[in-house]
């Protein structure tokens, strides 16, 4: 959804529209679109109460984009502790069911007097189910940890790149990569220089 946002936003859109349908749906929008609709939001506010030069619209347009950030980063990575968590103990309970299998085994043995095969399979055996179970839990656990976390900084990386590239679009019409690719900057967009709120 973030991607087709983006896309969406550099395609030329009027921007008063684009922040329209945004607010329209204010508690659905996510990620790179609740940067934009934050950082328009302020910007146009900034604008409309006359604050005191270019300078404190930007300042106020990007801390508002940054809290935006922050709150996206925050959502990544809500659910990554769990993943930790399962992925670190998992092999420390299986362990443990190891630890009970043994004795139990132990204890079997000691009842009987003997040490047959037969007293010490069945506990043994569950012990080592124990620790595969552990492991079969923790494996998947600390890769998923390892893939989300890879994700998360992607996706962290494009929306700080968003942001940035968003706050030089308000300051100057252009976005990094237009002005790196065109070597000059491009006249401000009109749609952006008649905001309403």
């Amino acid at each position: 959804a973030s991607e087709q946002f983006e896309d969406r936003f550099w395609s030329g859109v009027d921007l008063n529209r684009l922040y329209q349908e945004s607010s329209s749906r204010r508690d659905d929008i996510e990620g790179m679109e609740d940067i934009f609709y934050s950082g328009f939001k302020e910007y146009a506010r900034l604008l409309k109460v006359g604050a005191r030069g270019q300078d404190a619209v930007m300042d106020g347009t990007y801390r508002a984009m940054r809290v935006s950030l922050s709150r996206a980063v925050d959502d990544l990575e809500s659910n990554l502790p769990v993943l930790a968590t399962i992925g670190s103990i998992s092999p420390y309970i299986g362990l443990f069911g190891t630890v009970v299998g043994i004795y139990r085994a132990l204890i079997k043995i000691g009842a009987s007097g003997q040490a047959s095969i037969d007293a010490v399979a069945g506990p043994v055996g569950e012990a080592l189910i124990m620790t595969a179970l552990g492991l079969f839990v923790a494996i998947p656990a600390v890769l998923a940890y390892n893939f989300f976390v890879r994700l998360n900084r992607v996706t962290n990386n494009q929306f700080d790149t968003f942001a940035h590239d968003l706050h030089d679009f308000f300051a100057t019409g252009s976005s990094t990569r237009e002005i790196t690719s065109m070597g000059a900057l491009s006249p401000l967009r009109g749609s952006v220089l008649m905001m309403r709120v």
